[in-house]
C-alpha cells in the first residue's frame, strides 16, 4: 500500500508500508532505480547502510521499539531512497514515527521550511532520534525502580529485574550503534548528492545521536552499580544465613552428641539403674549449649 504526498510542486513524498510487487513493479517503472536496489526492499535487511547511485540515495535505517509483551526492544527499519524530488519510505509494519511525520508535513507553516529531499531527510532522522529518545526514558523508569527497590530485602526479586533491564538496554544499544554509521555516512554521501550546505544539518543529527549515546552508556553505569550493590546484599544475607545454621548447628552439638552416647547399647548397660548419671549427662549437654550460645551471642554472632 503507498500514499503519495505533494509538499510543493517538483517534490513528492512517497510512503510504501509492507510493499507488495504490485509496489515494486510502480518504482521500477516510475524511478531509475538499480535492480539491487528494488530486491532489498522485499525483505528486512540485517545491518544500516548508506548506498550512494550517481542519480539517488539508499538508505536503510533501524530504530528501537519498545515491545510490552516481551519487556524488551526490537528492532524496526525504514528503508529510505532519495532522488532530488522525490523521497520515498519504505517500512514493513505500521509505524507511529511515520504518522507524526506525515503530521509534520501536512502543516502549512513546515511546508515553508521544506525545499529539497534533503530537508526531507533531516526531519525524518530527527524523529528518529526523538522517538528513540522517548524510548530510552522508559528503560531509565526501569533503572529508577531497581534503585528505588534496593535495601528493601527483595534482592532475589531485583535479580530477575535487573536482567529484564539489561537485555533490553543491549538491544537498544545494539540497534542504537548502527545508527551512527548512517549519521556519519551521511555526512560525505550527502554532500557529494546535495552540496556543502547540508553538512550542518546532518551534523546537528549526529550531534542529537551522541546525546541519544550518553544517556544510554549513564543508564547501563548506573544499571550496573544497582546490580553490583544488589548483588552484595544478596552474598550478605546468604552468608549470614550460613552463618545462622553453623552456629546453631555448633549450639545443639553438644546435646546431639550426649543424647547418641546414650543410644549406645554399653553405655545403656551401665547406666540402666542409675538414672542421676542421666540427668547429669542431660545437664552437661544443656549447660555446654547454653554456654555456646552466650559466647556467640556476647560477640553479636547471634
Amino acid at each position: 500500500m503507498k500514499e503519495i504526498l505533494e509538499i510543493k510542486e517538483g517534490l513528492k513524498w512517497i510512503d510504501i508500508s509492507c510493499p507488495t510487487p504490485l509496489d515494486i513493479y510502480f518504482l521500477r517503472k516510475n524511478f531509475d532505480f538499480h535492480p539491487i536496489t528494488l530486491d532489498e526492499l522485499t525483505h528486512l535487511s540485517a545491518r544500516t547502510k548508506v548506498d550512494a547511485y550517481d542519480h539517488y540515495l539508499f538508505i536503510v535505517t533501524h530504530f528501537p521499539v519498545y515491545d510490552p509483551t516481551e519487556k524488551c526492544s526490537h528492532q524496526v527499519e525504514i528503508d529510505i531512497l532519495i532522488k532530488k524530488d522525490i523521497f520515498i519510505t519504505v517500512h514493513y509494519q505500521d509505524l507511529e514515527i511515520l504518522d507524526g511525520f506525515a503530521s509534520f508535513l501536512k502543516n502549512e507553516k513546515n511546508k515553508k521550511e521544506i525545499n529539497q529531499t534533503y530537508n526531507l531527510l533531516y526531519y525524518l532522522l530527527e524523529q528518529i532520534n526523538k522517538y528513540s529518545l522517548r524510548q530510552l526514558a522508559h528503560i531509565e523508569e526501569k533503572v529508577n525502580t531497581v534503585g528505588e527497590s534496593l535495601f528493601k530485602g527483595k534482592e532475589r526479586e531485583l535479580l530477575e529485574q535487573v536482567s529484564y533491564v539489561k537485555r533490553d538496554l543491549a538491544t537498544f544499544g545494539i540497534i542504537t550503534w548502527s545508527q551512527r554509521n548512517i549519521l556519519e555516512s551521511l555526512a560525505t554521501a550527502g554532500v557529494k548528492f546535495w552540496g556543502p550546505e547540508v553538512e550542518i544539518y546532518f551534523s546537528d543529527t549526529l550531534g542529537d545521536h551522541w546525546k541519544i549515546v550518553h544517556t544510554y552508556n549513564k543508564l547501563k553505569e548506573t544499571l550496573n552499580d544497582f546490580d553490583a550493590t544488589n548483588a552484595q546484599l544478596l552474598d550478605y544475607k546468604i552468608n549470614n544465613i550460613m552463618q545462622v545454621i553453623s552456629v546453631l548447628g555448633f549450639i545443639t552439638f553438644p546435646m546431639i552428641f550426649f543424647l547418641s552416647i546414650l543410644q549406645i547399647n554399653f553405655i545403656n548397660d551401665i547406666i540402666a539403674d542409675k538414672p542421676l548419671f542421666i540427668f547429669i549427662i542431660l545437664f552437661l549437654a544443656i549447660g555446654l549449649s547454653f554456654a555456646s550460645w552466650l559466647i556467640f551471642r556476647k560477640k553479636k554472632w547471634i
